[in-house]
C-alpha cells in the first residue's frame, strides 16, 4: 500500500516539471503580446495583456524556484507597469528595453529547459 502513495516531493517535483515544459509556449506568448501591443498601431488592450503576462511569469517563476526567470520577468513588468497604467504608448527605449528583457527570458528558459530536473 504504501507504493502506491505518492509523496508530496513526488508531486512537487510533477509540477515542477509540468512548469518547466510549458515555459517556451509562456515566451512565446510574451513574444506575441509585444507584437500585438507594439508593431503596428499602439493597441492598448494588448498592452495590458502583455503587462499581465510578464507579471504572471514573475509570480510563477519563484513560485516553482526559477527565481532567475521570475527576476528578469519582473524586470519587464516593472519597465511596461507605468504605460499599461496610464494606457499609453511607450517610448521607442522602452520598446527596445523589452526586447532585450524577453531575449534574455528566451535564453534563460532555454537553460532552464535543458538541465536536469
Amino acid at each position: 500500500m504504501a507504493a502506491d502513495k505518492v509523496t508530496l516531493d513526488e508531486q512537487l517535483a510533477e509540477l515542477r516539471r509540468t512548469y518547466v515544459a510549458q515555459l517556451p509556449a509562456k515566451v512565446k506568448e510574451l513574444r506575441a503580446a509585444h507584437a500585438a501591443a507594439f508593431d503596428a498601431d499602439f493597441d492598448q488592450d494588448a498592452q495590458f495583456k502583455y503587462y499581465r503576462l510578464a507579471h504572471s511569469l514573475a509570480g510563477s517563476g519563484a513560485i516553482y524556484g526559477f527565481q532567475v526567470i521570475g527576476d528578469k520577468a519582473r524586470q519587464l513588468e516593472q519597465l511596461l507597469k507605468p504605460h499599461a497604467e496610464l494606457a499609453e504608448s511607450p517610448p521607442a527605449t522602452v520598446v527596445r528595453a523589452a526586447v532585450a528583457h524577453l531575449d534574455d527570458l528566451e535564453v534563460l528558459v532555454r537553460e532552464s529547459c535543458s538541465a536536469p530536473a
